[in-house]
């Protein structure tokens, strides 16, 4: 579905799943565990089932992650559409600061959805099962489609309103610390060669970060050589 761009089949599938789809799942695997002993055939054909069971759990959680993630961004995106100068044509700075501290959640949300997503879930390294090599390719294919887009997208955003919001200036020049880490792999997700750009999206990246660093030290941003992971 991710592949085909169809986010609105994605909401629907959400939307028809039962609330405890994920609870009945993990209670399933409670009971098999305390099961009394069986036979290895019978407990081999159960623990594949359960197995296969568990990964087609698992892989629909990403997928729903994904998807609350795209979300958290366009939400985010629709409110910082037009900046507060152009909203709030003539108004003062002040006034301009105060839209801005209102709007300032909505990103605070997008932000921390993207990094729990790359950097926490487990997301960039799993594959969906053993033996089906096709479908781990449909999910890798997932992984290259996004996570460039995620980064970029919220990169982007961190700048759009760091005029307002210092702090968000920090983030974004802070953001390659976490992309760079090994643990998550999140910038070799970003090595594909696009076909609209000719670039890889972590060339793009990079690029945006060289011009935000430009943009800090034009600002004489007191923070700027205190690049963290957050």
């Amino acid at each position: 579905m991710f592949n085909n761009d169809k986010m609105e089949a994605v909401r629907k599938l959400k939307q028809a799943l039962p609330v405890d789809l994920f609870e009945t799942c993990a209670a399933r695997q409670r009971v098999f565990s305390n099961e009394p002993a069986m036979d290895q055939d019978m407990k081999g054909d159960a623990e594949s089932n359960d197995a296969r069971i568990e990964e087609n759990v698992i892989e629909l959680k990403f997928h729903m992650a994904l998807h609350k993630t795209l979300e958290a961004l366009d939400e985010a995106e629709d409110k910082w559409d037009v900046g507060p100068a152009d909203l709030l044509p003539g108004s003062l700075f002040s006034e301009q600061a105060v839209w801005a501290l209102e709007r300032a959640p909505v990103i605070d949300i997008a932000y921390g959805a993207v990094i729990g997503l790359l950097r926490d879930s487990g997301w960039t390294s799993f594959s969906p099962s053993m033996i089906d090599h096709a479908r781990n390719r449909g999910f890798d294919d997932v992984r290259k489609w996004f996570t460039g887009d995620l980064i970029i997208r919220l990169h982007r955003l961190l700048m759009m309103s760091s005029s307002y919001l210092k702090s968000n200036l920090q983030r974004a020049i802070s953001l390659p610390v976490i992309v760079a880490d090994e643990d998550s792999g999140i910038y070799q997700q970003m090595l594909s060669t696009e076909e609209a750009t000719k670039a890889t999206p972590l060339e793009v990246y990079l690029q945006m970060v060289k011009d935000a660093a430009l943009e800090s030290l034009h600002l004489r941003n007191a923070d700027f050589w205190d690049i963290r992971e957050e």
